[in-house]
């Protein structure tokens, strides 16, 4: 069995809760295979703004244990941030809606919205 999650943040203080969720779901099942995407939109994407925040290192921390994140290139331009400024470990989307709806329904993730 592969875990397929994708966990959805719309709000830039919700971070700790998603990563968290996220740390202990893996914590928990052990050495079992997982697909888990991040989708990142509306107000969420601000993190990136904050250089070196807390957030961004846990977010990177979490892509080497291959957590894919995306986010929304409505949401970065929504929030007058230059796609310039996004790391490249994170996957800019032409709709973080979309994306969602991509991983529910061509990939059978399971969605998650803390």
């Amino acid at each position: 069995m592969i875990w397929k999650l994708v966990f959805h943040i719309d709000e830039a203080d919700k971070w700790p809760l998603l990563l968290g969720n996220i740390k202990n779901f893996l914590n928990g099942i052990g050495d079992q295979s997982y697909d888990i995407n991040i989708v990142a939109n509306a107000g969420a994407v601000t993190c990136i703004s904050e250089n070196g925040s807390q957030i961004i290192k846990e977010i990177q921390l979490l892509t080497l244990r291959n957590v894919q994140i995306n986010f929304c290139k409505i949401a970065l331009h929504g929030n007058n941030i230059s796609e310039n400024t996004v790391p490249n470990y994170i996957k800019i989307v032409s709709s973080g809606i979309k994306r969602i709806a991509e991983l529910q329904i061509n990939e059978g993730c399971a969605y998650i919205k803390p």
